[in-house]
């Protein structure tokens, strides 16, 4: 017998006593997933943080598929699971826009709606905001270097 050997059947003696046998797992299994996982030294860690501390002073045929099926079937643990993947929404960066200047502006006039709505007998900013809506500050014309800006906003003021 070599030495190989020999260290392997040590090491196979030694663990003998932390090998749980298969008729103690049934009565027992639970109560230890229980004390490991549930408890409040436990404190519902997951699968492999509660496969380590009983891999630490027991170990059985089939364990790992019975700590990930008790922390599977564990309530606590699946309502209180976190998603992991990015949440949606505006969390991501808006892109740069790349247009002219007065295509933009075009956009942004609209957004601040304050024309007067027959069907409703108010402004939108009135429905929304409860208060007529603010005034706006008339364009004075050498607010800005751009002319088609310049433009625009002298024929906004006008209509």
């Amino acid at each position: 017998m070599n030495s190989k050997t020999r260290e392997v059947l040590l090491l196979n003696q030694r663990m003998a006593d932390y090998i749980i046998k298969e008729d103690y797992l049934d009565s027992q299994a639970v109560t230890h997933l229980r004390e490991f996982h549930t408890s409040p030294t436990g404190d519902h860690s997951g699968v492999f943080r509660t496969y380590r501390k009983i891999a630490q002073s027991l170990y059985w045929i089939g364990m790992k598929a019975a700590v990930t099926n008790y922390v599977a079937a564990c309530h606590t643990c699946q309502s209180n699971k976190y998603q992991a993947s990015p949440s949606e929404g505006l969390l991501l960066p808006l892109p740069i826009p790349n247009a002219a200047w007065e295509g933009l502006l075009l956009k942004a006039k609209y957004g601040y709606n304050t024309s007067f709505q027959s069907a409703a007998i108010c402004t939108p900013f009135e429905i929304v905001h409860g208060r007529p809506p603010p005034s706006l500050a008339r364009f004075v014309h050498d607010e800005t270097l751009v002319e088609a800006v310049a433009q625009d906003l002298l024929t906004t003021n006008k209509g």
